[in-house]
């Protein structure tokens, strides 16, 4: 709309302004398209020499450029690359939000409470920089196998999700249900990307946390997704039985929520469990083997 023309105006006549007193290095890709970067020292000047509401304000400007670049999707491998591109940017929303809470609990210190108009809107930014750092997360996890960085991404968003919270560590009011579901969707991500690294019981721990928060917000689409993650962690493990209930369950609420939907991929799961946990023999081996196969790769 307008204001996205505006803001697209505004940041051309940036680009060329820092060009011109070659503050900007300007780099071309091998499909032709261009990059610009500041030089780190500059940047870090910049920023010192920010107000804390024009600090607020260029992060504001910085996560909203994101969300309108930011379309990774953990099933269609053909956004990977573009969203690997733009990681760099992610993590760095995440450490200068981090930086901007902590200038707003020095300035409550000195000055009392809501002190200065930048805190509603840094408050304004939390549950979305988290967002971002919980996609991104998941992006360094599948496409390209960063388990610890993954792991670095998620407890920063979960630390700025935290300190959304009231000291009695329960929320309240208009934005507690995007909270509640922000910090579920946060949790299973660490669960998956914990699975991923072989860390099997901590994967759990994570989930049953999300499964909490999910069915308190009353987001039944979540809770089914954790319970299908639940159930591939059990299946990791070998407990076939109590992976045919979790990935049973699962299924149950899927199928209520999309009478119509595809559902496959559990029901198939739930046949490979039942079928590992009847019999002995050859048969029961190779059912073993193809499931943990099956688990590898979910």
């Amino acid at each position: 709309g307008v204001l996205q023309a505006e803001a697209v105006a505004v940041a051309d006549r940036t680009w060329l302004k820092l060009k011109q007193f070659s503050l900007l290095s300007v780099r071309e890709n091998a499909h032709g398209e261009r990059t610009g970067c500041l030089h780190r020292l500059l940047g870090q000047s910049l920023r010192a020499h920010m107000d804390s509401h024009a600090a607020a304000h260029t992060l504001g400007v910085c996560v909203w450029a994101l969300e309108q670049h930011w379309a990774f999707d953990p099933a269609d491998t053909t956004t990977w690359t573009a969203a690997t591109a733009v990681l760099g940017h992610v993590q760095a929303v995440g450490r200068h939000t981090h930086a901007l809470l902590r200038g707003a609990a020095e300035a409550d210190e000195c000055e009392g409470a809501g002190a200065g108009p930048e805190h509603e809107l840094v408050a304004a930014l939390q549950l979305r920089v988290s967002a971002l750092l919980t996609q991104g997360a998941l992006c360094m996890c599948f496409a390209l196998s960063r388990f610890d960085q993954a792991q670095q991404a998620l407890e920063a968003a979960r630390a700025i999700q935290q300190s959304l919270l009231p000291p009695g560590g329960v929320a309240c009011g208009g934005g507690a249900c995007s909270l509640q579901r922000g910090r579920a969707l946060t949790l299973d991500t660490a669960g998956k990307v914990a699975r991923y690294s072989g860390k099997l019981t901590e994967a759990e721990a994570l989930l049953r946390e999300a499964l909490q928060l999910w069915r308190d917000s009353g987001d039944e689409g979540g809770a089914a997704a954790t319970l299908h993650e639940l159930g591939v962690v059990h299946l990791r493990r070998a407990e076939w039985e109590s992976a045919t209930a979790l990935l049973k369950q699962s299924l149950a609420m899927k199928r209520e929520r999309r009478p119509c939907g595809t559902t496959n991929r559990i029901g198939n799961c739930i046949g490979k469990a039942a079928a590992s946990s009847g019999g002995g023999g050859v048969g029961t081996a190779r059912h073993h083997s193809r499931f943990r196969e099956e688990a590898a790769t979910t």
